[in-house]
């Protein structure tokens, strides 16, 4: 996702571009992660936005969370959110509750499942 806001979608080994996702300026750092159900978790710090969306751009959960960067669906379903202003690293559920969090001691620069 470029500053503008919009996902750019090709094909590394053909090089092939796919039509574009326009999800609007976010104006600072963010994250894309590819959903298995062909959807796509973005994550803007900007607004603090944490949101699922199709290939048309249109929003099917979102959630926020100040200074929210980066994000990774879990295979519950659970959604793990990144704050790099509030050090923050949280998860929640599909209906947007927050399960726990945790403080880190620096800021959070990656998340991922393992």
């Amino acid at each position: 996702m470029n500053a503008q806001g919009t996902i750019m979608r090709f094909d590394p080994v053909t090089g092939k571009d796919f039509a574009s996702i326009h999800v609007g300026p976010n104006g600072g750092w963010c994250s894309v992660e590819a959903l298995p159900n062909g959807r796509y978790l973005i994550a803007t710090m900007n607004n603090g936005q944490i949101r699922e969306i199709d290939a048309a751009g249109a929003v099917h959960w979102t959630i926020t969370m100040q200074g929210a960067f980066r994000a990774t669906r879990l295979p519950s379903g659970n959604t793990l959110v990144a704050s790099m202003t509030t050090r923050l690293i949280a998860e929640f559920d599909r209906d947007g509750n927050k399960r726990w969090e945790k403080t880190c001691e620096g800021r959070p620069w990656s998340i991922r499942y393992r």
